[in-house]
């Protein structure tokens, strides 16, 4: 606290001397005795260095998005890079413009810098979110187009755009889901799109008394009919457990992770009728009742 006094003492002091160097300035007395040459020359410096550090910002600007996109970077990386060199960039040309011209920044330097520290210390959550979308960007833990699962979600995700805090998400039944960075850098995180295929489940009971094997033949000519179903893969098909009325065959097949939720519905619709037209009938559950 006392620090950020003595610093708005100082800047009070220099704006008082930057109010008495314009108060001297309108006057005649100054006019009549000042070199205009000079006075000109230091307004007209300051404002070439800003238009060229403005056309040099820009250049940089279209260098960098060049060599990063060329490099393989993601639109969300490079709009983070963008906005801090923006920022740093404007900040520095200000400041060395306004010094040509005559005016106090070292003060207002300082100041920024603790107002800066305060507003962190404040917002420190808000960073939190901020740090984590940059890890997020530069590790390449996910990007536009990627199909996800995050841990405290059901649904499977695609990622539309990750932002300063935020990123954007649609699930399967076309809704907008929003998630804070800071919870997708600390949960689980299944990314489907980061292999060439994903192997997809679907759990079909059979009556206790059919034949597993007469199953797992109907199950395998299914999915070798199935054109999404990708070839030169291995199937797992298996029994994953039982009941009082049934046995729970697991399949499992490879497909492109776009066809990851669609294939779960589309072969057990496709199992159950085929086994189904071979005599498998799905179990009914039963249940004995003895009176005494």
């Amino acid at each position: 606290m006392e620090g950020n006094l003595e610093h708005l003492t100082e800047l009070s002091e220099d704006i008082k001397d930057s109010t008495d160097k314009l108060l001297e300035i309108t006057s005649d007395s100054f006019w009549s005795q000042s070199n205009l040459i000079n006075v000109g020359a230091s307004l007209l410096k300051g404002i070439l260095i800003f238009v060229v550090g403005y056309l040099l910002i820009r250049y940089a600007l279209k260098l960098i998005n060049h060599i990063l996109k060329k490099g393989g970077a993601t639109k969300s990386a490079i709009y983070y890079i963008e906005i801090i060199f923006k920022f740093l960039g404007y900040f520095f040309v200000i400041v060395i413009a306004a010094n040509t011209m005559g005016f106090q920044t070292n003060s207002l330097i300082t100041l920024v810098a603790s107002l800066g520290l305060s507003i962190a210390l404040a917002l420190r959550g808000s960073l939190t979110a901020l740090a984590s979308g940059i890890m997020i960007v530069l590790t390449r833990l996910i990007k536009a187009g990627d199909r996800v699962f995050i841990e405290g979600t059901e649904d499977l995700l695609v990622v539309e755009e990750i932002r300063l805090f935020n990123t954007i998400f649609k699930n399967r039944k076309n809704i907008t889901v929003v998630l804070p960075n800071e919870k997708i850098m600390q949960n689980k995180v299944e990314n489907l799109s980061k292999t060439e295929y994903v192997y997809t489940d679907v759990k079909i009971g059979i009556p206790l008394k059919d034949d597993i094997e007469k199953a797992r033949q109907i199950i395998k000519t299914c999915l070798d009919n199935n054109d999404r179903v990708l070839k030169g893969h291995d199937y797992i098909i298996g029994v994953s457990g039982t009941s009082d009325s049934c046995i729970d065959i697991l399949v499992s097949a490879p497909v492109v992770p776009e066809d990851y939720i669609i294939m779960q519905l589309e072969l057990r619709e496709v199992i159950m009728n085929k086994l189904k037209e071979n005599g498998i009938m799905k179990p009914v559950l039963q249940r004995e009742i003895r009176l005494l």
